[in-house]
């Protein structure tokens, strides 16, 4: 029977192995689609060690751009307001295209000055380097975002941002982190500041998509891996 190459997670915690399987024949009513490459996001790191038992591994349709596109389109922002994004990977280069497509004043946060290009390059009318500013104040200073788009899985970094944000501003977590947000509550209190997650509502995936295509043209970025490059079990 004819083979095929794959790559699997035989527990919780295990590394990748890569094996050879038999190609499978489609049962009535199904096809059998040939993949040459898939997209890995952060759920599937999490769900490779164990911390979402019972979940097969998440790739889902557009996972990164779905995340970022409905945790702005729900904010409650509107063109004009102030939005922030931290960290410019997979789901940060998409929410500050998306910011700036749906009219805010789109600032890009990230960690040194050669980002700052790319930033630009992505539509930021801003950048904040942490390494050289504070941006608490900076924010601050602009009267304080509305909404601050939370990308780099960094709890540290974004419990920093609490403070940058203005009067019933809202700190939208999307990085998926396992290390602490820290706040007190008088820095909530004092602007009716809040947080929120943004959950995936997977059975809409399909006309988010379509929404999503529907509202512009994105760059995308992403890294190439080998199925047999040496390290590939190290991934996560």
């Amino acid at each position: 029977m004819p083979q095929m190459t794959a790559v699997h997670v035989t527990r919780p915690g295990a590394p990748f192995e890569i094996v050879q399987r038999s190609i499978p024949e489609p049962a009535p009513d199904q096809v059998r689609i040939k993949v040459q490459a898939c997209g890995v996001c952060h759920s599937d790191a999490f769900v490779k060690e164990g911390h979402w038992p019972g979940l097969e591994y998440p790739r889902a349709l557009l996972c990164a751009g779905i995340a970022t596109f409905n945790s702005l389109r729900h904010s409650g922002a509107v063109a004009g307001d102030l939005v922030a994004v931290q960290g410019l990977g997979g789901l940060g280069h998409l929410g500050i295209q998306f910011a700036l497509k749906m009219g805010f004043r789109t600032v890009a946060i990230g960690r040194g000055k050669d980002k700052e290009q790319l930033a630009k390059d992505l539509g930021a009318h801003h950048y904040l380097d942490t390494d050289r500013v504070n941006v608490a104040e900076e924010l601050t200073k602009q009267g304080g975002a509305s909404v601050i788009l939370a990308t780099a899985p960094n709890g540290k970094a974004m419990s920093s941002l609490i403070d940058a944000l203005g009067v019933d501003g809202t700190l939208l977590v999307v990085g998926a982190s396992a290390d602490p947000i820290t706040v007190t509550p008088i820095q909530l209190i004092g602007k009716r500041r809040s947080i929120r997650v943004a959950l995936r509502d997977r059975p809409r995936f399909r006309g988010d998509a379509q929404l999503l295509r529907a509202h512009g043209e994105y760059a995308q970025w992403s890294n190439d891996f080998h199925l047999n490059k040496p390290g590939l079990h190290t991934i996560a």
